[in-house]
C-alpha cells in the first residue's frame, strides 16, 4: 500500500515519487528479506539452512556452493530494491516524456 500510494503521488505533474530513491526501495526490500529469513528460522529451525545446500551436491564442493548460495541469497534484496527504483523512475519518464 505504501509503494502504491507513493507511486500514485508521483504521477501527479510536478510532484515527486519517493520510491524512485534507491535508499527507500533498498530499505523496503531488506525488511522483506529479513522478515522472510526470521520467519523461516522460526518455522524450520536449523532445517532452514538446507536452503543453501543444493540437492545431490558432492561433499568436496559443499563449502564453495554454500558460500555461493549465501551470497546470492544476500544479493536478492539489493536486486529487488534496484528493480523497484528502476521501475519507478522508468514509469515516471514514460508518463512525462
Amino acid at each position: 500500500m505504501f509503494i502504491l500510494i507513493n507511486n500514485l503521488i508521483g504521477m501527479i505533474p510536478y510532484s515527486f515519487s519517493t520510491t524512485s530513491h534507491f535508499v527507500l526501495t533498498f530499505s523496503i526490500s531488506f525488511t522483506v528479506v529479513l522478515g522472510a529469513t526470521i520467519l523461516g528460522l522460526k518455522e524450520h529451525r536449523l532445517v532452514f539452512f538446507s536452503l543453501f545446500v543444493p540437492a545431490g551436491c558432492p561433499l568436496a564442493l559443499l563449502p564453495v556452493l554454500v558460500l555461493i548460495e549465501f551470497i546470492s541469497y544476500l544479493a536478492r534484496n539489493i536486486s529487488l530494491g534496484l528493480r523497484l527504483a528502476a521501475y519507478a523512475v522508468e514509469y515516471i519518464k514514460w508518463i512525462y516524456f
